[in-house]
């Protein structure tokens, strides 16, 4: 990935850029661009964001092959660990560059696709050899000046590279014990501050460029240490591990990275059940309806929404619900119930009055909605129909029920019938 270069004000002076004079003077711009950086004040860079997405990125992996390790019997573990982490992203769009560090640096594997190279950047971390001496000024200075000819670039001035990765991990296991003088050599057993404090100015190189800077920490590390290549938090900025976990965790490490087989997207099943307790409507009378959500999972359904509008021929008259708040507004009434987990049931209770005119049949729909995935919509919606009967007034005589009116006018007709035809043969005799 190509950059737009920031040169940080880099510890540096004017002998130092004397003394490369042949490699700076190969651009102008460079050299320009370096001196100016001497009157510039040390810079900490703030870490940036890891890049959006899964996969898809340039990684500098930046390995400490210092003695200690050795002491540690823990060198196979290393190399273990660098091939664990480029064989989980064999087949992945990542592209992986390899070094090394200890008193100095070099490169251990040129940057290389984990579609098709993945084989062979594991056969390179099972070269890794050691030596003594940390210098992590040295190991960053290799990966920042790195441009794909052969090295050592970690003992020239810093040089905007087109290969700048997307995301670099450093792996130690300790405090720094060396950095890079102004004349490019590496000094030894230096005072861990100093050290401390050019391997933080290598660091600022790739964040000072918007490059995230991780650091994983093994054994016995200073936490602040690590903080200060690369930021404050841990399984952000920094990780921590031992050397029996310490695959486990550069593999989770690379995971938030990029995740070969992610894990698939929540699902929600949400279905609705709309009732209204079977009964015959009344006009100028209230009717009930229970609306029964459920989640069948198998996760969590966030954000479980309820609409149902009130049918024609009726009016709202109230709305509540078991969980969460109801509202209405022009005959629709919303239920916001919040996140439901599997298995639980929430219950919305809707009441409508019906007009004293209507007649026929109300047909009322209801609808379930998540911002969750839902794999069957086919029971995200409930629909029910309730027949209206017109009832003619009571007498008011006591015990007296009203009866429908049309049961009513049948009665009537039948006993006007039966009147006429006593009459006829009254008539008749």
């Amino acid at each position: 990935m190509r950059r737009k270069h920031v040169l940080i004000g880099y510890r540096m002076t004017r002998a130092r850029l004397a003394s490369h004079a042949g490699r700076a003077a190969s651009s102008a711009v460079t050299v320009v661009a370096l001196v100016l950086a001497l009157s510039l004040p040390a810079l900490a860079a703030p870490n940036p964001p890891l890049p959006p997405g899964n996969c898809g990125l340039t990684v500098a992996v930046i390995l400490d092959v210092s003695s200690s390790i050795t002491s540690a019997g823990a060198e196979q573990t290393v190399r273990d660990a660098a091939s664990d982490l480029v064989n989980y992203w064999a087949g992945s769009d990542m592209t992986v560059g390899m070094f090394r560090f200890w008193g100095e640096a070099e490169l251990v594997a040129p940057y290389t696709s984990t579609m098709t190279g993945a084989a062979a950047l594991d056969a390179a971390a099972q070269t890794l050899a050691f030596a003594s001496g940390t210098n992590w000024e040295a190991g960053f200075l290799e990966a920042y000046n790195y441009d794909g000819l052969p090295g050592p670039h970690w003992n020239v001035p810093p040089t905007p590279s087109p290969l700048l990765p997307d995301v670099v991990i450093i792996v130690t296991d300790g405090v720094p014990t060396a950095y890079v003088d102004d004349s490019g050599n590496a000094v030894t057993g230096a005072p861990v501050a100093t050290a401390q404090a050019n391997g933080e100015a290598g660091a600022d190189l790739f964040r000072a460029n918007g490059v995230k800077v991780i650091a994983l920490g093994v054994g016995s590390v200073s936490v602040a240490g690590l903080q200060g290549i690369s930021g404050p938090v841990e399984t952000d900025d920094y990780w921590l591990a031992d050397f029996p976990t310490l695959s486990d965790q550069l593999l989770a490490l690379g995971t938030t990275l990029c995740d070969p087989n992610p894990p698939p997207p929540a699902a929600a099943d949400v279905g609705i059940a709309k009732s209204d307790g079977d009964v015959e409507a009344t006009p100028g009378e209230q009717l009930v309806y229970t609306l029964s959500v459920n989640n069948a999972g198998p996760d969590t359904a966030a954000n479980v929404v309820v609409v149902d509008t009130v049918p024609a021929g009726t009016t709202f008259a109230s709305a509540s619900a078991t969980v969460g708040t109801c509202s209405e507004s022009a005959g629709t009434v919303t239920c916001n119930l919040g996140d439901v987990a599997m298995g639980d049931t929430p219950t919305v209770t809707l009441n409508v009055t019906i007009g004293s005119a209507t007649a026929g049949v109300l047909t009322n729909t209801a609808t379930v909605s998540t911002d969750t995935n839902d794999p069957d919509p086919s029971n995200n919606v409930d629909t029910e129909d309730t027949p209206v009967v017109d009832v003619l007034p009571a007498t008011g005589i006591a015990g007296d029920v009203a009866l429908p009116s049309a049961l009513v006018a049948f009665a009537a007709g039948v006993f006007l019938l039966r009147v006429t035809a006593v009459a006829r043969r009254r008539l008749t005799t």
